[in-house]
């Protein structure tokens, strides 16, 4: 599924079309929004120095701790907590209620 969205992303972007980011008003990002075509949803907490980059989806109340990174088309299920100094690669798939350390 990552590579397709990453495929498709690519091919509307060499197209020149430019990507909004969808965050909801009850996530709390503190971080560092650097990508385009972002989706974060409700409840969500993005610490101090977390870096999300470009066609990233974040589901409900997934957690994203301080000086961790999340690389390109990524996408974090429900309850998904990534925490301390990680780095998540490019196309991964983090499950629900998955926790990463």
């Amino acid at each position: 599924l990552n590579a397709d969205r990453k495929e498709m992303y690519n091919k509307i972007k060499d197209q020149g079309y430019h990507f909004a980011n969808i965050i909801s008003p009850s996530a709390i990002i503190r971080g560092e929004i650097k990508g385009d075509n972002i989706w974060i949803c409700d409840n969500v907490i993005v610490q101090e120095k977390a870096i999300i980059n470009n066609d990233v989806y974040i589901m409900d109340r997934a957690f994203i701790a301080h000086t961790s990174e999340i690389y390109n088309h990524v996408f974090l299920a429900v309850n998904s907590m990534i925490m301390g100094d990680v780095q998540i690669g490019e196309q991964c798939f983090i499950g629900v209620n998955a926790s990463v350390f």
